[in-house]
């Protein structure tokens, strides 16, 4: 799959956000061994505030800044 050039930034910041609440998750846990992962419930809300932020509602079309 093949992203236009001016959507690697928004897209970057939705890995990014995952990561910080990865960190964040990380931290909560206090050092208690195991494999974690962003659960879906979590995931989706993070895709949600991107949808939100970097979509128009109407069109469904990537807002351009």
């Amino acid at each position: 799959m093949r992203l236009p050039c001016g959507i690697i930034g928004p897209v970057l910041a939705l890995v990014q956000a995952e990561i910080i609440f990865s960190i964040k998750t990380l931290m909560d846990l206090e050092g208690k061994p195991g494999l974690y992962e962003v659960g879906s419930e979590d995931r989706r809300m993070l895709a949600d505030l991107w949808l939100n932020h970097f979509l128009d509602p109407v069109s469904g079309s990537y807002l351009n800044g």
